[in-house]
C-alpha cells in the first residue's frame, strides 16, 4: 500500500489520504493536487489554461472570481470534428452569482448564413457553481463539411438541489495504453490494453452520499478538450467481484476509488493519451 500523504486543498482543509490499491508495475504515480497553485485573483473572465484551482469537487483551469452575470462557452477550449458528422466538446462556464445547470446550444450555419441544424446538450456535471467551468459534448447528423460557422448559446437553468459536490478528488497512478501486461481491470482480450487512471474521492459532507461520479475532461497543450470520460466510484472495470465489495456509498471522511479508462492511443492533436492533462469534477446524490 502506498504511504499516506497530506494534502491541503484551496479551502484550507487538511486531510491525510492513502492510495488503497497498489500500482501495477508499469504504472506512473502522480499527485496533481500537490502541484496546483492558489486560486486566481480577481481579473477578467477569460480562459487561462495555465492557472489551476482546486475546489471541492473540481480540479482544473478556468475558474474565475469576477463574474460577468452570464454563462458562456469558452470557445478556445472547443474541439470540433474534422470529418464525418459535426460534433464538438469543450467547456462552458457559469458566470452568474448562483449555482446553475448549463445547457449548451449550437446553431450550425451554412456558407450563406442559413441554419443547417440546431443541437443542444447538457453537461455530465449537473451543477456549475459561480465561476466554475464544466465540460459539454454535443453532436449532429449534419455533415462536417457543410458547416461553415457556429453560433453558441447557453441556457442557465435551475438545478437539482440534491446534487452534492463536497468531495476532494485524488489521483494516485496511471497505466499506459499499449502492449503491456494485463491487469485485473483490463478487458479479457489480447493487447493493446487501454490507458487507465486510478484515484479516489473523499467525502466532506455530513450526510451519506451515493451515486458518486468522477468526470474528466482531457485537455491538450493548448487547453482544448480532446476527450470527456466518466467513472462511477466503487466500480472496478471488468471485475465484478471487486466491484461488489468496493464502497459505493461514502460517509463523511470516507474514501472511494474510481477508474477512468481511455481506449484510444491517440486523441486529436495529442500524439498519445499520456500527453493530455485531465481536469476533474465529482458529483453525488444523497444516499
Amino acid at each position: 500500500m502506498r504511504i499516506p500523504r497530506a494534502l491541503v486543498t484551496s479551502l484550507g482543509l487538511l486531510m491525510v489520504v492513502a492510495c488503497t490499491q497498489a500500482p501495477p508495475s508499469e504504472a506512473v504515480t502522480s499527485s496533481p493536487t500537490a502541484e496546483i497553485p492558489a486560486l486566481p485573483g480577481h481579473g477578467r473572465a477569460t480562459w487561462d489554461p495555465t492557472t489551476w484551482a482546486s475546489l471541492r469537487g473540481f480540479i482544473g483551469p478556468g475558474y474565475v472570481q469576477q463574474l460577468s452575470g452570464q454563462a458562456q462557452v469558452l470557445q478556445p477550449t472547443v474541439v470540433v470534428s474534422t470529418s464525418g458528422t459535426w460534433s464538438a466538446q469543450g467547456l462552458v462556464r457559469n458566470e452568474t452569482p448562483t449555482d446553475a445547470g448549463l445547457v449548451v446550444t449550437a446553431h450550425l450555419l451554412a456558407a450563406d448564413g442559413s441554419v443547417l441544424a440546431t443541437v443542444s446538450g447538457a453537461s455530465p456535471v449537473g451543477v456549475a457553481r459561480p465561476g466554475e467551468p464544466i465540460p459539454f459534448s454535443i453532436g449532429s447528423d449534419t455533415p462536417r463539411g457543410s458547416v461553415k460557422d457556429v453560433t453558441w448559446e447557453v441556457d442557465v437553468r435551475a438545478i437539482d438541489v440534491t446534487v452534492i459536490r463536497d468531495f476532494q478528488i485524488l489521483e494516485f497512478w496511471r497505466v499506459p495504453w499499449g502492449d503491456r501486461a494485463a491487469e485485473r481491470f483490463d478487458p479479457p482480450s489480447d493487447p493493446p490494453y487501454p490507458f487507465v487512471l486510478y484515484g479516489a474521492v473523499s467525502s466532506f459532507g455530513e450526510e451519506p452520499v451515493a451515486s458518486i461520479e468522477v468526470v474528466a475532461a482531457w485537455v491538450n497543450a493548448e487547453g482544448q478538450v480532446e476527450w470527456i470520460t466518466t467513472a462511477r466510484v466503487g466500480v472496478v472495470p471488468n471485475d465484478s467481484e471487486m466491484s461488489a465489495v468496493a464502497p459505493d456509498l461514502l460517509r463523511q471522511g470516507q474514501q472511494g476509488d474510481y477508474y477512468l479508462v481511455l481506449v484510444e492511443k491517440a486523441v486529436g492533436k495529442a500524439a498519445s493519451v499520456g500527453e493530455l492533462t485531465p481536469m476533474f469534477w465529482a458529483t453525488g446524490l444523497p444516499a
